[in-house]
């Protein structure tokens, strides 16, 4: 088990995992963003179209769905993790984005334990490394995936 303990654990890199932890960020807490698409090479449905542009991301105007992911993690990872000082105590401060996917999330001892994996899976589905990580809140924005087909226009 990891001995860092994070202030906020985000689970899921798209739109609602990265406002949660930019967010959490403006607070000055310390954040592990886990990211599924390094290990699983899946994406969500937000980045479903390469051509058409979303109408409902005020803050990139006129933008598709690879811009927008590409956007995102700069977002995030212009906020790296810092040591900073507050009330005269040291602490950490920003946002750690680190591949896998949780794998198992319980409570224990006044924090959250996230057994996650953080390599892909073989091909056999079995998992090669496991890793214990320890927040005090976890932020479940993970998204979904359906059934949509692969539609891509024209501009």
């Amino acid at each position: 088990m990891s001995d860092e303990l994070y202030d906020v654990a985000v689970i899921g890199a798209g739109p609602a995992g990265a406002q949660a932890a930019i967010s959490a960020c403006h607070q000055t807490r310390h954040v592990l963003v886990i990211d599924a698409g390094e290990v699983s090479r899946r994406e969500g449905r937000a980045y479903w179209s390469k051509s058409v542009e979303f109408e409902d991301v005020p803050v990139f105007d006129k933008i598709t769905g690879p811009k927008f992911k590409k956007a995102l993690r700069e977002w995030m990872e212009a906020r790296p993790v810092q040591e900073v000082s507050i009330n005269g105590e040291p602490r950490k401060h920003g946002i750690e984005i680190r591949g896998g996917f949780v794998m198992q999330l319980t409570w224990e001892d006044d924090r959250f334990l996230l057994e996650t994996s953080m390599k892909a899976l073989t091909k056999t589905g079995e998992v090669t490394v496991i890793e214990t990580l320890q927040a005090k809140r976890v932020v479940i924005a993970s998204g979904f995936e359906d059934k949509w087909p692969q539609i891509e226009v024209d501009e």
